[in-house]
């Protein structure tokens, strides 16, 4: 995340300084009397360019605050909990998978998939995984079982890392 809000820094830098040139030979070849009002001229510009600049600022900020709000929360949910270590035959094992927002205020939503594996002989949990994602704005980011232990922007591939879950259950290891 820190890497794309670098990368956006610097992209800005090098937006800004032609955009500056290009607005200071705008402001000498408008013609203003007197060294007051082209300061005037120049500050109200600058205004009115900095209004529409500052909703993509505001949104990405946003977004990275989202990430920063959700990565306590990974530390948290994302690691797998084994409550059985012993090995249970692949077959006898059933995923049930349940949505729930986690918590929601108004700059932020966090929701999360937990998916609980069930021994059929007994019905009794044996592991218990979580997805979390949180929407903040127009961004999403994710972690959990499926897209890892740190906050990221896209989901993973969800059947493949179920299953890797699923298989590590079944060999009753609770460390990969």
């Amino acid at each position: 995340m820190s890497d794309d809000l670098a990368l956006a820094a610097i992209v800005l830098l090098i937006a800004a300084m032609p955009a500056s040139l290009a607005f200071l030979l705008l402001a000498d070849v408008v013609k203003l009397e007197g060294p007051g009002r082209k300061r005037r001229w120049i500050r109200i510009t600058l205004w009115l360019a900095a209004v529409p600049l500052s909703v993509p600022l505001f949104y990405s900020l946003w977004g990275a605050a989202g990430a920063a709000h959700l990565e306590p929360l990974c530390q948290a949910y994302a690691t797998p909990e084994f409550r059985r270590e012993t090995p249970t035959p692949r077959e006898l094992l059933q995923l049930r998978t349940s949505r729930v927002t986690h918590h929601s205020n108004f700059w932020f939503e966090v929701s999360m998939d937990r998916y609980q594996v069930i021994d059929r002989r007994y019905g009794t949990v044996i592991a218990v995984a979580d997805e979390l994602w949180i929407d903040a704005g127009r961004a999403r980011h994710y972690c959990g079982v499926i897209s890892g232990p740190l906050p990221t922007a896209a989901s993973g591939k969800a059947d493949e890392k179920l299953e890797q879950f699923l298989r590590r259950v079944a060999q009753g290891k609770s460390r990969a």
